[in-house]
C-alpha cells in the first residue's frame, strides 16, 4: 500500500499525469467485444467480471512499476548568442536519479516566434542515467525570449500506462540583430554589399599621420605603396597612417511608428539597427568616440560616448531588445537631449525611414538646428515595394492609381533630399539591404576628406 500511496502522491502534482497507452485502449476494445460475444451464450456477466478482474490486476501490477521510476530532471544548453533569422543549436540533457529503463517521448517548450528543425524527440533508456538530444532553432524577432518547460512521456514496463511529466526548465534567450558586419569589422575583414560582390574597404585605421609600414595587401590603396622600402626589401610594402583621434560621432536611431513597418518579414527598425551597429563598429575601430540615442516620442535609450572596439558590445546589449513605438518620432526633443552633451563640432548620423524625410516638419526643424554647427549624415531607407509597383504593367485602374501615388512619393522624396543636399547634409538613400555598407562608405569618405 505504501508503494501505491507513493505513486498517487506523485500523480497529485500538477506536473504529472497518468494516461492510458494505445496498447491498453486496444486491449479494452477487445475486452468489450468478448463481453458482447459472450452475451449471446448467456455468459456476459461472467466474462465481464473475469475480463475486468484480469485487466485490473494487470494494470495495478504495471502501475506498480511506475512507482519505482526514478525522478528525471532537465538541463538546457544553448548558444550564448542568438541572432535573428540564424539557426542556433539547442541541446537538452535529461538526467535520472537512478538507472532508467523505458521508452520516452520529449517536447521542448521553445519561445513563440521561433522556427525549429524538429518538434518531438524519442529516447530509449536502457539503464542509463543521462541522455541528451539537440535541435536547431531560428528566431524571427529580436529581444528577450523564454524557453519554458520540457514535457516528457514515459512508458510503463508492460506499456499499458504512460506517465506524462512537465520538467521545470525556464531559460532566457537573448536574440540579437544580425552582427555579420560587426564581426567583419572586429576581424578587419573586407566588407561587402549584401547583394553585390564589391568590396568596400578593409577596415584598418588610416589618416594623415604616418604610423608604420607593412606588407602590401590586395585591397590596399596603391597610392600608399612605399616604393623606396619595396626596392630595399624586395617585396611590396604599404604605408599605414594613423587616424585622427578624438572625433565624436552621435548616432540617432529613429524608433518611431513608421519604423515598425514590415519589410520581407522584418521591421524597418531591425534593418536600421543592424546598419547602425555596423556603422558604430567602424567608427570605434578608427578611434572615434561614439554615442547612441534611440528615440521615438520620448527617449528610449541613451549611451554616452565611448571609445574602443570593445564598446560595441555595450551598444549591442543596450539596443538588442528595443522595439518600434506606436507614436510619431520627436526629432527636436531627441536633439535637445544630446545637444547639451557636446559643445564642439561632431558628426551626427541619423538613421530613419523614408516617409519622415518628406513629411516630418519636426525633422526639418531638427536639421535646421544641427547643420548650423555640426556635420550631419542622413541615412534613410528606400521602400522596395514602391519600385515593384512602378515596374508593374498598368493592366487595371487600381494598379495605375497605385503607380501614380508611388511616383508622387518618390518625386517628393527626391525634392526633399535635393533641398537638404544644398545645405551640406551628407545623404545615404538606399534599399534596406544596402544600408550598412552605404552608411559605412559615406562615413569613410567624410573621414577621408577630414570634414569632421
Amino acid at each position: 500500500m505504501m508503494l501505491w500511496k507513493k505513486l498517487f502522491k506523485k500523480l497529485k502534482s500538477q506536473d504529472k499525469r497518468l494516461i492510458p497507452s494505445d496498447r491498453l485502449l486496444a486491449i479494452l476494445g477487445i475486452a468489450v467485444l468478448l463481453v458482447v460475444c459472450a452475451q449471446f451464450w448467456g455468459l456476459g456477466l461472467f466474462v465481464f467480471i473475469l475480463v475486468n478482474g484480469v485487466l485490473l490486476g494487470i494494470i495495478l501490477l504495471d502501475g506498480f512499476t511506475l512507482s519505482q521510476f526514478p525522478s528525471v530532471s532537465a538541463l538546457r544548453k544553448k548558444d550564448m548568442l542568438f541572432e535573428i533569422d540564424q539557426w542556433n543549436r539547442v541541446e537538452v540533457v535529461l538526467s535520472s536519479s537512478a538507472p532508467l529503463n523505458t521508452f520516452m517521448w520529449i517536447k521542448d517548450d521553445y519561445p513563440d516566434g521561433f522556427s525549429v528543425s524538429q518538434r518531438q524527440f524519442t529516447l530509449n533508456w536502457q539503464g542509463e542515467t543521462e541522455q541528451a538530444f539537440s535541435y536547431q532553432a531560428k528566431p524571427h524577432r529580436r529581444g528577450r525570449h523564454f524557453f519554458h518547460d520540457v514535457h516528457i512521456r514515459m512508458e510503463s514496463r508492460w506499456k499499458l500506462l504512460v506517465i506524462q511529466e512537465r520538467l521545470r526548465c525556464e531559460d532566457e534567450a537573448k536574440v540579437y540583430p544580425s552582427l555579420e558586419v560587426t564581426r567583419r569589422v572586429r576581424k578587419g575583414m573586407p566588407l561587402f554589399h549584401s547583394n553585390e560582390g564589391r568590396s568596400i574597404k578593409r577596415i584598418v585605421p588610416s589618416g594623415s599621420e604616418f604610423s608604420h609600414i607593412r606588407e602590401y595587401q590586395p585591397d590596399d590603396d596603391p597610392r600608399n605603396i612605399n616604393w623606396q622600402s619595396t626596392a630595399r626589401i624586395g617585396k611590396l610594402v604599404s604605408n599605414v597612417y594613423q587616424p585622427l583621434m578624438g572625433q565624436s560621432v552621435i548616432i540617432l536611431l529613429d524608433c518611431g511608428r513608421m519604423m515598425g513597418i514590415q519589410n520581407e518579414g522584418r521591421t524597418q527598425l531591425d534593418q536600421t539597427l543592424e546598419a547602425a551597429l555596423g556603422f558604430a563598429s567602424v567608427a570605434l575601430k578608427r578611434g572615434d568616440q561614439v554615442s547612441l540615442l534611440a528615440f521615438a516620442d520620448d527617449i528610449i535609450c541613451w549611451l554616452p560616448p565611448g571609445k574602443g572596439i570593445n564598446y560595441i558590445q555595450k551598444m549591442i546589449e543596450a539596443t538588442f531588445d528595443i522595439k518600434p513605438s506606436y507614436a510619431e518620432s520627436n526629432y527636436v526633443h531627441a536633439w535637445q537631449y544630446v545637444r547639451a552633451q557636446y559643445q564642439h563640432k561632431v558628426l551626427i548620423t541619423l538613421f530613419t525611414d523614408m516617409v519622415n524625410i518628406s513629411f516630418s516638419d519636426q525633422l526639418a526643424e531638427m536639421l535646421n538646428m544641427t547643420v548650423k554647427k555640426h556635420h550631419l549624415l542622413l541615412v534613410s531607407m528606400q521602400d522596395s515595394k514602391l519600385g515593384e509597383i512602378e515596374n508593374q504593367m498598368p493592366e487595371t485602374l487600381e494598379i495605375a492609381l497605385k503607380q501614380h501615388v508611388a511616383r508622387s512619393l518618390k518625386n517628393e522624396r527626391k525634392q526633399a533630399l535635393h533641398r537638404w543636399r544644398g545645405r551640406h547634409v551628407h545623404q545615404v538613400d538606399v534599399p534596406p539591404q544596402r544600408m550598412a555598407s552605404a552608411a559605412i562608405q559615406s562615413y569613410l569618405e567624410i573621414r577621408r576628406k577630414q570634414t569632421i
